[in-house]
């Protein structure tokens, strides 16, 4: 009688000890008060896929994909109303979507795509300069004052860099096959060496096209990095194969 006594104790404490189930997570609420505007993400053919939308002087920036084209829209962040429009964009698939397509600086909007770049004032949409280069790289950045693009062959890559406000053009240096590599430069940083000289510091992607097939995988690319003395127009160094897969 008093190990059944005990064992009835036993069980009523291990259920009494039972952990009670975790409280539901309660749904933050919004109240419609809250929210100040809201637009349709597909509407009237247009498609709010620009990526990296811009804040700026109270306005909302974005690019936005339509039939057949680009297009860009700054909408009053209060309001919702359209300040300015700007459907003039470059033809043939010009889509800045990533952040390495949009730059900007003060009022200056940068949009990059493909060989294309065009550049606008934030204030009013309108057009500033475009160019085409014959077969520009993705990849651009914005040092200072100056856009860096790349425009690239098999056998030869050059890297130029255009005025933000003029759009004039400057040919920074010249890469051609690095032991039978075809160059893949990459973007710039700069750096100020302590003799005030400004250097550019860059990655190639090198690829060896001659050679797929008959080597194995990894020899097919590797890296190199650089050291471009811009102030002095010459190369400061140049270091070779520091990893056999190129990484961007």
């Amino acid at each position: 009688m008093k190990l059944t006594i005990n064992l009835i104790i036993l069980v009523g404490m291990m259920v009494s000890c039972k952990p009670s189930d975790p409280p539901k997570p309660i749904e933050p609420s919004i109240a419609e008060s809250e929210i100040v505007w809201k637009l349709a993400a597909d509407s009237n053919g247009l498609k709010f896929d620009g990526g990296h939308p811009l804040i700026y002087n109270n306005h909302l920036i974005v690019g936005i994909e339509k039939s057949g084209g680009f297009m860009i829209r700054s909408y009053d962040l209060e309001t919702n109303e359209i300040i300015w429009e700007n459907n003039n964009m470059p033809s043939s698939n010009f889509w800045p979507k990533r952040i390495s397509n949009i730059l900007c600086k003060d009022n200056i909007l940068a949009l990059s795509s493909g060989p294309r770049i065009l550049v606008l004032n934030m204030d009013n949409g309108k057009e500033i300069w475009r160019v085409e280069l014959n077969n520009g790289d993705t990849w651009s950045t914005l040092i200072g004052d100056w856009i860096y693009k790349s425009d690239y062959s098999k056998q030869l890559e050059t890297l130029y860099r255009y005025d933000l406000m003029t759009g004039s053009r400057e040919k920074v240096l010249e890469l051609g096959l690095v032991d039978g590599y075809s160059p893949g430069i990459m973007m710039p940083v700069k750096w100020t060496s302590a003799a005030g000289d400004e250097i550019l510091v860059l990655q190639n992607r090198t690829f060896n096209w001659a050679g797929v097939g008959q080597q194995e995988p990894a020899d097919a690319s590797r890296m190199d990095i650089l050291g471009y003395n811009l102030t002095a127009d010459t190369m400061l160094w140049y270091r070779k194969g520091i990893a056999k897969i190129s990484s961007v």
